[in-house]
């Protein structure tokens, strides 16, 4: 705390000043540098302790993606309503969550499953996985269109912080090169962001007429400009003055219809529910929805495990897995579908061990060898067909599909635990393999 001396009536009073002060749980400061460390950096690592704290539980993947959404992201939440995350925090905070997702821990390690698997919804195969500049953009614009309709004091906020934050945005524009005269158009938000509410006397010449136009009609930003171009309010005349007047990036950005009113609170919905909202314009909805959608790649399973055979496989049961009840059958089927089995020739390539060889019948194991190709594989489905003579399994995609009958479902995720232990349960009997059997499906009768 900073001390102040004031002399006041003749007697000296001591005033205290403090550099920081939290006001509604945020932290304001004159030093951005120290308000962006309290408001986002402590919260990114109070998530991470967090998850280490939840690390310790044996908790299946769809689990770990619940706890991050529940006990991690909740320390950013609040903020992100008004406070703007630098990207490579959004994406730091996203390794963080998946490298929890996929190993279990916080480190920021290699990912076994793609993020774009696992971003896919649960009737597609994925586990609902969040993408988080996409909930970055949600949460902000829920609070920007609440403010954009009603005249509160959010908004008026969001007037005053729009009045300083464009003269950064000028000089990032400089910097990017975006001021030149055959510039192209936007295309991405960053852009659209740093154009919206620039001043008029910023990108308009100051002994044009355009800007003498602009003066008169009280147009101070490219955002009011947009306005009364769209709304009709100026003629076509002085219309072609202000468009030609300016540099091409506004141009096109103006007359495309994608400025919005204020800078910090421009966010971009990833939801339909908000794509009819009357102030703001679809193109630039559109543009933010193709970006959040380029990170979601559709689960194939000929892809996963690159066998051009099953291309011709439908793989709309895909989804069909999260019906299966009981957790741990479910988390081993989920695992075999993405391939996350760790094969001897997966653990050579990793450099985990020095040989590729199957200790059962000496053959390279890659997972579709240890999965059904190999004797101890055949064993297994010899002992389901005992319990069930129905039980019949052609290749390995049979296997692995998720299909109706709920006693052959229950029999192949029975076989694929046995499978990839490490081990290979090489020694199970048939008497064990049919007590756990009998197990799990009185564990699903409960």
């Amino acid at each position: 705390m900073i001390v102040n001396n004031v002399t006041y009536m003749n007697e000296i009073y001591h005033i205290g000043r403090k550099e920081l002060i939290k006001i509604c749980g945020m932290n304001m400061s004159l030093d951005t540098g120290i308000e962006y460390k309290k408001n986002i950096t402590e919260r990114i690592d109070k998530l991470t302790l967090n998850l280490k704290n939840w690390s310790k539980r044996c908790l299946s993947m769809n689990g770990r993606m619940i706890i991050a959404k529940t006990y991690g992201l909740s320390q950013l939440t609040y903020a992100f309503q008004f406070y703007r995350v630098e990207i490579k925090d959004l994406k730091q905070i996203e390794k963080i969550i998946y490298s929890y997702v996929n190993t279990n821990k916080v480190q920021v390690m290699p990912e076994r499953i793609r993020r774009s698997y696992l971003k896919n919804p649960k009737n597609k195969g994925g586990i609902n996985g969040i993408d988080i500049e996409a909930f970055h953009y949600c949460v902000t614009f829920k609070q920007y269109e609440k403010s954009i309709r009603n005249s509160n004091t959010i908004r008026n906020l969001h007037d005053v912080i729009h009045k300083y934050d464009y003269i950064a945005n000028i000089c990032q524009i400089r910097s990017n090169n975006l001021w030149r005269k055959q510039a192209r158009p936007p295309n991405n938000i960053a852009e659209l962001q740093l154009l919206s509410g620039i001043h008029v006397r910023e990108f308009l010449k100051p002994k044009n007429k355009a800007i003498q136009l602009a003066n008169e009609l009280q147009l101070t930003t490219s955002k009011e400009i947009q306005d009364a171009i769209n709304n009709q309010g100026i003629c076509r005349r002085n219309k072609n003055m202000l468009l030609k007047s300016m540099p091409s990036i506004f141009r096109n950005a103006i007359s495309n219809n994608l400025l919005m009113d204020s800078f910090r609170a421009v966010c971009i919905p990833t939801s339909e529910k908000y794509m009819n909202i009357g102030v703001e314009k679809s193109a630039i909805i559109q543009l933010s929805l193709k970006e959040v959608l380029k990170k979601i790649e559709p689960i194939r399973l000929c892809n996963i495990y690159k066998n051009r055979t099953w291309e011709i496989k439908d793989d709309t049961w895909l989804g069909a897995v999260w019906k299966i009840k009981h957790p741990t059958l479910r988390h081993y089927r989920f695992k075999v579908i993405m391939k996350d089995i760790f094969s001897k020739e997966r653990m050579k390539r990793f450099g985990m061990i020095n040989s590729d060889l199957c200790e059962i019948c000496g053959m390279s194991e890659t997972v579709e060898h240890q999965l059904y190709e190999c004797t101890n594989a055949a064993r297994f489905r010899e002992y389901a067909s005992r319990i069930s003579p129905s039980f019949i399994m052609n290749d390995l995609y049979s296997m692995i599909e998720v299909g109706r009958d709920r006693d052959s479902e229950i029999l192949k995720s029975v076989i694929f635990k046995f499978l990839i232990q490490i081990d290979r349960s090489k020694n199970a009997t048939f008497d064990v393999f049919n007590q756990y059997y009998i197990s799990q499906l009185r564990i699903m009768n409960s």
